[in-house]
């Protein structure tokens, strides 16, 4: 057996074993971004559990060093100017093999910029743990996530780190922020050039899976005026949503 050549940690798995658990972190981490960086904090169009977002705010800090306001902050720009000068990862600016190579460094730039983080971070949580750890370290938290998974899986939590790392900004910065505002068709015209990735007509299904992220800008580049008025409150749609009990917005 590959044991007696490999260490294999605390926890030895078949193959499947440490495919659905590298499977079942990535979606817990994904969910953490949908539904609390996204719908709660970004647009307040879901108001989850306080212990809930908590749960969340640890595990996106743990696996992948993402920290609460810097996300919203970059996301509520990107509504803001969507696809125009000031979008701060938009294939329409950047062109699509930038966003997708190198969307984390566009990401990284926007967080730096203290305006941005100041302007749109707003609401974000500012208690004593977001102060002292999440915000202060946030590389410490992947770092702890890497030696967990080498201490539980040995040898293989080496490929299961590194897809679980690639993920984020593939997906989310590949995607949805570069594939998603650039190839694909359009339902209707509208001012961005947020697009659905496959049509519907040929794989229904799978189209509704991967183009559900994208759906709601599209919805919400239909509302000039819904837009116009968000954009002389924080230009982000949180007061909106907040007001209205649900958001206009989409991750794309």
């Amino acid at each position: 057996m590959l044991s007696g050549y490999f260490p294999y940690g605390i926890v030895e798995l078949p193959f499947w074993g440490y495919a659905l658990v590298t499977f079942g972190l990535m979606q817990l981490m994904f969910l953490g971004i949908t539904l609390y960086l996204h719908r709660d904090q970004s647009h307040g169009g879901l108001e989850l559990h306080p212990t809930l977002r908590h749960i969340f705010r640890f595990w996106l800090w743990f696996s992948s060093g993402t920290v609460t306001r810097e996300w919203v902050a970059v996301h509520r720009r990107h509504h803001a100017f969507a696809d125009q000068p000031g979008d701060p990862h938009s294939p329409a600016i950047f062109g699509l093999k930038k966003v997708v190579l190198e969307g984390y460094e566009l990401y990284k730039a926007a967080t730096a910029d203290p305006q941005i983080l100041d302007y749109y971070g707003r609401g974000t949580p500012d208690d004593w743990i977001e102060r002292n750890l999440y915000s202060r370290w946030p590389a410490a938290g992947l770092v702890f996530f890497i030696l967990s998974e080498l201490i539980l899986f040995g040898v293989p939590g080496i490929v299961m780190v590194a897809v679980h790392v690639a993920a984020q900004p593939f997906f989310a910065g590949g995607v949805i922020n570069g594939v998603g505002h650039r190839l694909g068709y359009r339902s209707f015209e509208m001012a961005s050039t947020a697009t659905k990735p496959l049509n519907s007509r040929v794989s229904p299904r799978v189209s509704r899976m991967m183009s559900s992220a994208m759906s709601a800008t599209n919805r919400a580049a239909l509302l000039p005026s819904v837009t116009e008025m968000v954009a002389n409150h924080f230009r982000h749609d949180a007061p909106l949503a907040r007001v209205s009990g649900r958001g206009v917005g989409g991750e794309g």
